[in-house]
């Protein structure tokens, strides 16, 4: 099976280096790569001329916004299989490998979602979850993480483009779950989807510095989640359980003398209730 790898950067050297630097150890998997470079200089330019790579390599420059490089990656695609790996992910030696294989022995499934860990196994971002397990409405919310989402080719054709009013770089308040989004639409179309533990992706821990950003970013997340859920109409009950967990959220952290977490955790649910308002 050939695998299509649409990386989508921006401001970044040395990460996008250490994931081609991943791919070119992968002798056994047919490999395409989409480079969407957003960046407004020629870094990308120069990582691809210090190196020759044993697969083929796409470099298309576009505006910033993650959901406009995706969509434009999406228009080059030639693989059976496609993932969108961050530009500060890396993949182990047999993950494509290991996704091929999946793909080959279950026809019938059409989406595949793994994890991102550190190199330790310990998880990094998204999805703490360790059962495998079919993806239904209610439990995609927490098991899809971008990095770790595998399609076939007919998913794609099936689902069409991402909504370019989600995630980073939109110009809109809905600052993320463009991705959730796209699988809640694949899923609604009947599209079997299924969450591998064992498919695990390298991503580094974020720690994050607790600036006004950092707070800004974490109402946009929100915003883009809450947009989601009132897009696709998810109960309202479900709605009241999400907003109560980040709640006590709220109350432990600040129990705890953890206020900046607090705060991290009030903006995340102020953002929430503005997406879930914006429809």
């Amino acid at each position: 099976m050939k695998i299509s790898l649409i990386l989508c950067t921006v401001d970044r050297y040395e990460e996008p280096k250490r994931f081609l630097k991943s791919l070119e150890q992968k002798k056994d998997s047919e490999i395409e790569l989409i480079i969407v470079d957003q960046n407004c200089d020629d870094r990308i330019e120069s990582i691809l001329f210090e190196s020759k790579f044993s697969f083929r390599i796409i470099h298309l420059k576009t505006v910033r916004g993650l959901s406009r490089a995706r969509n434009l990656g999406l228009k080059h695609v030639t693989g059976d299989i496609i993932a969108f790996p961050d530009d500060d992910c890396w993949y182990p030696a047999n993950l494509l490998k290991e996704v091929a294989i999946f793909f080959e022995s279950y026809r019938d499934i059409y989406a595949l979602l793994g994890r991102a860990v550190g190199e330790d196994g310990s998880p990094t971002a998204g999805c703490h979850k360790t059962t495998a397990d079919f993806i239904t409405r209610l439990n995609l919310l927490r098991k899809a993480v971008s990095i770790g989402i595998f399609l076939r080719s007919i998913f794609v054709k099936k689902v069409g483009d991402f909504d370019e009013e989600l995630g980073v770089g939109s110009g809109t308040p809905w600052g993320a779950a463009e991705e959730t989004d796209y699988l809640i639409r694949g899923h609604d179309l009947g599209l079997k989807i299924f969450f591998d533990p064992r498919i695990k992706v390298f991503h580094p821990t974020i720690f994050p510095e607790l600036t006004s950003a950092f707070y800004e970013k974490a109402l946009n997340y929100g915003a883009g989640f809450g947009r989601v859920l009132k897009k696709h109409r998810y109960p309202f009950w479900f709605v009241a359980w999400l907003g109560f967990r980040t709640s006590a959220g709220i109350c432990l952290s600040f129990s705890f003398g953890r206020f900046s977490m607090a705060k991290y955790h009030l903006q995340t649910l102020i953002g929430r209730l503005r997406g879930w308002r914006s429809l």
